[in-house]
């Protein structure tokens, strides 16, 4: 801070800077027979007896800063198109890699699509298209519909690419080798549209449009049981392991809830063996299982290995020559057609970024990320993610979301009548880690023009009047009374408020409560409104009968600060909207992180000289009053 702020507001504030299968206690666990022997003796040699089998290093500890920051999103299923609960997932990830970049990181930003298991084949019979042509108008509706609102992703993943094809098999080819996966009999359910095998106590009998069937109890949707030869991953036993890693990093799994459902789990010491193939003859699109032509590769595996594929899996040169040889012979079942341009990753990194520093997944999909994902990646000697964050889910005016409702919303429909920015603002400001958003348009519109219209845009406009500013320049920095008063006080309080934004944001954007970042933004946003006509500085102006030029300069200058630091904020949640307003007052690109975000920005730095002649409107809300004023009567 300049000598000018230490004598003056500092001194009389006391302010010193900012900157500163999880089956749910499966048992009784399916019938699994052959390949199963080993016992303890295996066990032991597996976890840290013999290094050949595993590697000891698998701690989520993270991550250098050195290494780029990376975050991912789950992939999506394209057996439909995409809703406003895949687009928070990507916008939830692409807003606290945005955050990242405004601290300075280089950031692997990865989301992509899966495109294998048997409802993508029976989504794309009912359409009468070739499967891998469905999957390609799929992928690139959400493809499209990410770019359209700024998800700035460094790299889009298919599982139908070759590319990933390779990881797979090396990977699988890897499991084998060390002993993790053998040639077994499963009998057990097993739920087509979950892609899930269930034990006994996941399952129950439901009458289902007069007719008697098994359903599974998380989900409502039909099971099956099915007696198959399948290969077999040693679920069981990594049980030991988890829960070590998840009892020395609680903080892995966020919300805490959702740890503790997991770790309650793992504590019941039952966890069985996953069949990590199905039969080709049921099963045949997919990635076939390497030298066995009978079987495809399990989906969810398949689909896990997509966050590594993106990281440049298999790492090591020796592992690829027979692996990526066993994939182009054996993939032929989803040769891959599309020239998308994510074949190739679109952005080299400075370094390997695995492990991901955080992984958005929602709730229903937590006992794939949390249990098989980390066996996995302990299996063939992987370190783990540093931070598996499941968020909840999204209602409809308060109901769940279902093909059966069709209730889902389409987000292109809302971007196409409000624009981009209102509806990456609602999600991210209704949405959360532990209770469920709920869409409503008549919430949407409140919000809309409550805080984004009314406390951010009419302030911004205001504070922006040419007639406040008779010099036709920005207030250049804050010069203290001469002697002290009142205002002295009142300002005091105000670059308190100031000072306090950005720890809240950078606390909130890191654990993923963006909802909560949102709210500190607005809510300093409020607090230069009150403070602006608490003050009423157009009575200050000149020809006023009140006229106080440094008066005026003074409340213009604080004014301004925050809603330079407000913006700031809100940067990673309306990305145009801030260019915008930050075009206008002229801060750089290069100002907008975390070097410029503390109190008493200095005018000279500015781009442009003063206010514009005609006022910014950021959000224009008068198409829609009588909208309005219908929807929330």
């Amino acid at each position: 801070h300049s000598l000018i702020m230490q004598r003056g507001l500092l001194r009389l504030c006391g302010l010193g800077p900012s900157w500163q299968a999880i089956t749910q206690h499966p048992h009784p666990i399916p019938r699994i027979t052959g390949g199963g022997g080993g016992g303890k003796r295996y066990l032991m040699r597996s976890y840290g007896m013999d290094k050949r089998h595993y590697s000891t290093d698998i701690s989520s500890k993270s991550t250098s800063e050195s290494k780029p920051y990376m975050i991912t999103t789950p992939i999506f299923y394209v057996n439909g198109p995409p809703h406003i609960g895949h687009l928070y997932s990507a916008l939830l990830a692409d807003s606290m890699a945005r955050w990242q970049r405004l601290q300075g990181r280089d950031v692997a930003f990865i989301t992509g699509t899966d495109e294998h298991g048997t409802k993508v084949e029976q989504a794309a019979l009912s359409k009468g298209v070739p499967t891998l042509e469905y999957c390609d108008i799929i992928s690139k509706k959400f493809k499209d519909l990410f770019t359209r609102v700024g998800i700035d992703f460094t790299d889009y993943v298919r599982t139908t690419e070759q590319r990933h094809a390779n990881a797979v098999t090396s990977i699988w080819n890897k499991l084998v080798a060390s002993g993790h996966i053998y040639l077994g009999k499963y009998e057990g359910w097993y739920c087509v549209s979950d892609e899930a095998f269930l034990t006994s106590l996941q399952v129950k009998e439901e009458v289902v449009s007069g007719q008697k069937m098994m359903v599974s109890i998380e989900s409502g949707n039909k099971v099956d049981w099915v007696t198959e030869n399948n290969y077999m991953f040693r679920l069981g036993q990594f049980c030991t392991p988890l829960l070590k890693w998840l009892e020395e990093n609680p903080d892995v799994i966020q919300p805490k809830s959702r740890l503790n459902y997991v770790l309650s789990v793992l504590r019941s010491g039952d966890l069985g063996d996953l069949s990590v193939s199905r039969p080709s003859s049921r099963h045949p699109w997919g990635i076939p299982v390497p030298g066995d032509k009978d079987h495809t590769i399990y989906v969810w595996l398949d689909a896990l290995t997509n966050y590594i594929t993106a990281a440049g899996y298999p790492f090591n040169k020796e592992a690829s020559s027979s692996s990526i040889t066993a994939a182009t012979t054996t993939t032929t079942t989803t040769t891959t057609t599309n020239n998308d341009t994510a074949i190739t990753s679109i952005k080299s990194y400075q370094s390997n970024p695995w492990p991901a520093d955080v992984q958005i997944i929602g709730k229903d999909i937590l006992k794939f990320h949390s249990v098989y994902w980390p066996a996995f990646l302990m299996a063939v000697g992987l370190p783990l993610p540093g931070k598996i964050l499941a968020h909840a889910h999204w209602t409809v005016s308060r109901e769940k979301m279902s093909k059966s409702k069709g209730n889902f919303v389409d987000p292109s429909r809302y971007i196409d009548k409000y624009g981009v920015d209102p509806v990456r603002y609602f999600l991210l400001r209704e949405g959360a880690l532990v209770e469920d958003g709920d869409w409503s348009e008549s919430v949407f519109l409140v919000k809309f023009k409550s805080e984004l219209a009314d406390t951010y845009g009419n302030l911004v406009a205001r504070c922006m009047s040419p007639t406040l500013h008779p010099s036709k320049k920005w207030p250049g920095v804050y010069v203290p009374s001469s002697s002290s008063s009142d205002s002295d006080d009142v300002d005091g309080a105000f670059v308190a408020a100031i000072n306090s934004a950005y720890e809240q944001y950078d606390t909130h954007y890191k654990s993923g409560e963006v909802h909560k970042a949102a709210t500190v933004a607005i809510g300093l946003l409020g607090k230069a409104n009150k403070y602006f006509f608490d003050l009423a500085p157009w009575t200050l102006a000149p020809g006023k009968v009140n006229e106080n030029p440094s008066r005026l300069a003074q409340i213009l200058y604080l004014t301004l600060e925050a809603i330079r630091i407000g913006t700031l904020g809100l940067e990673p949640i309306i990305p145009k909207t801030t260019e915008a307003l930050f075009n206008t007052l002229g801060v750089p690109k290069t100002h907008h992180d975390h070097r410029h975000i503390g109190y008493d920005y200095r005018a000279e730095h500015n781009l442009t000289p003063g206010p514009p002649v005609s006022p910014l409107i950021l959000f224009d809300v008068r198409p829609f009053q009588k909208e309005m004023a219908e929807l929330i009567r």
